[in-house]
């Protein structure tokens, strides 16, 4: 619509333009200033239109019944959803920041599950594996782990747990 209506009103001013004895200056003027007129229009309205998809996919992340943690290319935790914070009994402060699986898990299955992550991650496929969590109420959760690669920027991984 909005593409409509500007394509429409560079019509109607270039038309205007050529009836003039000086349409040559004018036109390629009034032209280009429509042009770049267009161009910042469509820039705004993309950038409007990113900044709301951005706010719901964070939502989306948030609200998530599935329990979810988002990690960066170092391995750090960047962002925790709420049901992974009340599967695992930990809050978010105290996960951001941390490597996700030396605070998950205990050293010999961090160790092993590593390994199995880094050799998966060079083939670039999803990863998943189960481990144990030892919550700090000493109770023992059987986690299976689904990764999924973000390709996009920021790039990271979406880790999600499922107890079973």
């Amino acid at each position: 619509m909005l593409k409509q209506r500007l394509g429409l009103l560079s019509f109607l001013v270039s038309a205007s333009l050529y009836a003039e004895e000086s349409f040559v200056v004018t036109a390629m003027s009034g032209t280009l200033f429509v042009l770049i007129l267009m161009v910042v229009v469509l820039i705004a309205y993309r950038l409007k239109q990113l900044a709301s998809d951005v706010v719901m996919y964070q939502n989306l992340f948030a609200e998530s019944p599935a329990a979810m943690i988002w990690i960066d290319r170092h391995d750090k935790i960047i962002a925790v959803n709420h049901s992974m914070q009340k599967l695992l009994g930990i809050s978010t402060p105290e996960l951001i920041g941390q490597v996700w699986y030396e605070r998950l898990f205990t050293p010999e299955t961090g160790v092993i599950a590593r390994h199995k992550i880094h050799q998966e991650q060079k083939a670039g496929a999803s990863i998943s594996f189960e481990s144990y969590y030892f919550t700090p109420k000493k109770k023992t959760l059987n986690l299976k782990l689904q990764m999924s690669r973000l390709s996009k920027k920021p790039a990271g991984y979406i880790i999600s747990a499922v107890e079973f």
